[in-house]
């Protein structure tokens, strides 16, 4: 199944997600830090869609796709 969401809502899935995989116990403290910084980025505001996507990239073992759409108003 997929389902296609805005980078705000994948993010949101990816914190629950990451959190609840075996990687997030054997990940380093540093590691965590960066995601949870990120996630106080995200509630003030600050968390754009470059940086979502690079995290999910880098974290998300392939779950995460994205795409571009550009979109023409005449």
């Amino acid at each position: 199944m997929t389902r296609q969401v805005t980078e705000a809502e994948a993010w949101a899935d990816f914190l629950e997600w990451i959190k609840a995989q075996p990687i997030w116990a054997d990940m380093p403290v540093s590691e965590k830090r960066y995601i949870n910084r990120a996630e106080w980025d995200n509630r003030r505001g600050g968390l754009g869609p470059v940086r979502i996507r690079t995290i999910l990239e880098r974290y998300g073992n392939g779950r995460y796709t994205f795409t571009t759409t550009v979109i023409i108003k005449e």
